[in-house]
């Protein structure tokens, strides 16, 4: 976190690493100043749907939440978002308007996992009587489609679909995305760019209806620039339904989410553009 002398800004930027080494300093320091700088210059906005820019921490802290409840004994048994109308679950459905990727791998170079299970406690999507089980890439979606659900052996016996069990990380790439986070905001005409969110709560799980605020900094673009901050929202959206919703798509790269660093390190993301990004009220906090 990075204050103004008079502590009356500040925002906020996170890394992961293994060792430090491709750690720009230097680079952290110049994104805070500038976001502070950003921050001079007041716009108030009302509460409404934005196209909104969200870095890859913030997707990340929305798609984790996505999975933790991609559990498919409950999607067989109604319990969930994915749950299909009239019994079974949505694998096989078109989620997103993009060529989508999101997966897990233990193979990744950058991200390794662990060869095998080693679940500590059963959960809806994990089982200690998995263990030894060997661990595989498995894909949740693939090209925009709802490919596999978090799955036990009992589950998957259950369901009638392939045993996929949780893995050690997480990988969500778009084909054909470039740029990064700069590149995004060169290309949304009116929005709003987020930094983080936080206080990520439930409130509906039939349409996994998530709500939290945005912290740390919230900008207003015009034109492809960034013209000043505005004030926060408390925002309510889904990001289920936001898979297809997405306008542009930068690079996926390994991301610190805000709301969830201490349970997930291993995830990479590309920032989003996110259309009709529903920011239901303003929050005096910051």
């Amino acid at each position: 976190t990075g204050k103004s002398h008079g502590r009356s800004r500040s925002t906020w930027s996170g890394v992961e690493t293994h060792d430090f080494k491709d750690v720009s300093v230097e680079r952290i320091d110049k994104e805070i100043r500038l976001r502070l700088n950003w921050q001079e210059r007041k716009v108030d906005l009302p509460a409404g749907r934005y196209t909104s820019i969200v870095p890859s921490g913030a997707v990340a802290d929305l798609f984790t939440y996505m999975m933790w409840v991609s559990s498919g004994r409950d999607a067989f048994e109604g319990q969930s978002v994915f749950s299909k109308k009239g019994g079974g679950t949505r694998v096989g459905e078109k989620l997103s308007n993009m060529s989508l990727q999101l997966y897990s791998d233990p193979k990744d170079q950058q991200l390794p996992g662990s060869p095998f299970i080693s679940a500590e406690v059963s959960s809806p999507f994990t089982s200690v009587f998995d263990n030894g089980q060997e661990a595989k890439r498995v894909d949740w979606l693939k090209d925009g489609v709802l490919t596999s659900l978090l799955q036990t052996r009992a589950s998957a016996k259950l369901t009638s679909l392939p045993y996929t069990p949780l893995g050690d990380n997480l990988i969500m790439k778009v084909d054909e995305a470039s740029g990064n986070l700069e590149d995004l905001i060169k290309k949304v005409d009116n929005g709003l760019l987020l930094t983080t969110l936080w206080y990520i709560r439930m409130v509906d799980p039939n349409t996994l209806l998530l709500t939290g605020l945005t912290r740390d900094g919230v900008y207003h673009v015009k034109g492809g620039e960034v013209v000043g901050a505005t004030n926060n929202f408390r925002w309510n959206d889904s990001p289920v339904s936001a898979l297809s919703r997405i306008a542009e798509a930068s690079e996926s790269a390994w991301t610190q989410p805000r709301e969830w660093a201490g349970d997930i390190t291993s995830m990479k993301a590309p920032a989003l553009v996110i259309n009709d990004f529903n920011m239901s009220t303003i929050s005096p906090g910051s």
